[in-house]
């Protein structure tokens, strides 16, 4: 992908929040970056080179319990454009945050 955002530093669940449009912004303009944050938030986090601090990936994996733990190669499958089955996802927001 060739895609490139300057670093976004992220120290907790609140100022992810707070970025809610910036981090928006960047993950429609990944292919499928809006279905891969609800399959996997913190791989989705790191395409889009927003970079959450220990504290804050502890409090996404309160909000998402499975965060980090799908294999690649299933999200891989899943986000396959060949998939019969499509759907499309739109974010308006991040865990509920502002728009």
């Amino acid at each position: 992908m060739s895609l490139q955002f300057p670093p976004l530093k992220i120290d907790s669940l609140r100022a992810l929040r707070s970025e809610n449009k910036e981090v928006l912004s960047r993950l429609r303009r990944i292919p499928n970056g809006q279905a891969l944050f609800l399959i996997d938030p913190l791989r989705a986090l790191e395409l889009a080179v927003v970079l959450p601090s220990r504290q804050a990936v502890q409090e996404i994996r309160q909000v998402f319990p499975g965060a980090g733990t799908v294999p690649a190669h299933v999200i891989e499958a899943r986000m396959d454009p060949k998939r019969s089955g499509r759907f499309t996802v739109e974010l308006t927001s991040l865990f509920g945050g502002a728009r």
